[in-house]
């Protein structure tokens, strides 16, 4: 809340492209930090956070630090995230050089054994095995937590993921050698998914796969398609690490067959029902404990143990269940056939009687093609526009 509505923030306009308001600003942070009565030491060994790190030809790593407390000499040992080392060389936001450096200070160092993360935070130690066992066991964690690496999809990997309800989208990232091919492989592409399995090109231009390709999969969990091009050294790194899939094409055929084959994994598949046999009622018996068993006679086909049923009474279905036990004589068996008797419990129903007909029966599936995806689509558009 402003101080203008009896609040306690002090609110400040200013303009970065006039200059309005700066010096405003410089004055009621000066105010304000008197009135916290907020002071650093100069006393203390520093401490602060790197802003960034780069690597510079003739120096090594570089990173830029922001000192919050404390003095920041050359010479001193930094800890820094997962990277320690001697200051050897320091400079300011001019490029000039220094000795040291105090509280909200920008510096830029040298020295260090590896490339700090913007973020991390560093602090000066008495002792340089001390900060390299503590910057390697840092390092130690970040690699393991780093292998943990969330699998991303691939085009031979969508039927699992259907199969587990987990994805019905098709996510593609599309680079080429030339824009004509990319809006070519756009537009065929585009062209291939339908309401069940759909295509979303997340980008497509024309360059080589870079690291901003490879981030947007990460994010999204596409897959990168090159046609005539590959990925930069940096790109093909991440996208290691990351578990990325990039695919290289050559021909343009290829890719929409290879992108046809996925879509056909993304279909869920057909259930068929596949008859068994069927078996007539003749006699009931109760058992304690149990419930009814049905003494049946097979009339044709046969009969396994967990197969689907139909009981069906005077011509109608009155339940739908599952054959729990199957026994011949006294002895649970697996299947029974054609011109047999047997004693079938049906899982959750014992108001089964003489004369019932029992239908087994088995679902299988089947996987669909690219072809019958299309034919569907079709036979639907067809059914609306009857309709309209």
């Amino acid at each position: 809340v402003p101080e203008e509505w009896g609040g306690k923030t002090v609110f400040v306009e200013v303009s970065g492209l006039t200059g309005q308001g700066l010096d405003e600003l410089v004055e009621m942070l000066s105010l304000e930090a008197d009135l916290l009565e907020l002071e650093a030491s100069h006393r203390t060994p520093a401490r602060g956070a790197v802003l960034e790190a780069t690597i510079e030809p003739g120096f090594g790593a570089v990173a830029t630090l922001l000192i919050s407390d404390g003095t920041l000499e050359k010479g001193d040992i930094i800890l820094c995230g997962h990277s320690y080392g001697r200051v050897r060389m320091m400079r300011d936001d001019q490029g000039q050089e220094l000795d040291s450096a105090g509280p909200s200070g920008v510096v830029r160092i040298s020295g260090l054994s590896d490339l700090p993360e913007a973020g991390d935070k560093f602090l000066i130690v008495d002792d340089l095995s001390k900060a390299r066992t503590i910057a390697q066991e840092r390092a130690h964690r970040k690699r393991i937590k780093e292998a943990v690496v969330r699998p991303h999809i691939t085009l031979e990997s969508f039927f699992s993921q259907i199969a587990e309800g987990k994805r019905q989208e098709l996510l593609l990232i599309i680079k080429a050698d030339v824009q004509g091919s990319v809006e070519v492989l756009r537009d065929a592409l585009s062209e291939l998914g339908t309401d069940e399995a759909r295509v979303k090109i997340l980008r497509a231009g024309a360059g080589e796969i870079n690291v901003s390709d490879v981030l947007l999969a990460d994010a999204s969990d596409a897959v990168i398609l090159g046609f005539h091009i590959g990925p930069e050294s940096k790109a093909r790194a991440l996208a290691e690490e990351k578990g990325v899939e990039i695919r290289q094409y050559d021909v343009v055929y290829k890719v929409i067959d290879d992108v046809r084959e996925a879509l056909a994994g993304l279909l869920e598949p057909l259930k068929k029902e596949v008859a068994l046999g069927r078996a007539e009622v003749r006699q009931t018996f109760s058992v304690s404990g149990v419930g009814t068993i049905a003494g049946c006679f097979v009339l044709e086909g046969r009969v396994e143990r967990g197969a689907l049923l139909r009981v069906v009474r005077e011509g109608k279905k009155i339940f739908e269940g599952q054959v729990e036990t199957l026994r011949r004589f006294k002895d649970d068996v697996r299947e029974v056939r054609e011109n047999l008797e047997c004693g079938i419990r049906v899982a959750g129903f014992d108001e089964v009687e003489v004369g019932d007909i029992l239908e087994f029966y088995n679902i299988e599936e089947e996987a669909r093609t690219y072809e019958e995806m299309v034919a569907r689509a079709k036979s639907k558009v067809g059914r609306s526009d009857n309709k309209g």
